[in-house]
């Protein structure tokens, strides 16, 4: 899984990820993705907290996600740029 195609997945749902109270204008994500699947590993360089209002609903839009499948998991980080 590249970073490329981590970031096109993830730009398909901008407009969610605009819906997310709060969220800024824009952030980086550090996915951990296996078998398709993204889980958040950080966002704008924290590990996701339920203090920080936009978190939860930037983690759930990105977590639902279907990536490319790869025989190799690994991290990426994308940069999405929502304003």
């Amino acid at each position: 899984m590249t970073r490329e195609e981590a970031k096109a997945v993830a730009e398909r749902e901008l407009v969610a990820l605009r819906d997310c109270p709060n969220i800024p204008g824009v952030i980086i994500a550090e996915l951990d993705i296996a078998r398709g699947r993204g889980s958040v590993a950080k966002l704008n360089r924290h590990a996701p907290s339920g203090a920080v209002s936009w978190h939860g609903c930037a983690r759930d839009v990105l977590e639902r996600l279907e990536y490319p499948v790869s025989d190799t998991a690994g991290r990426v980080r994308v940069r999405l740029t929502l304003g």
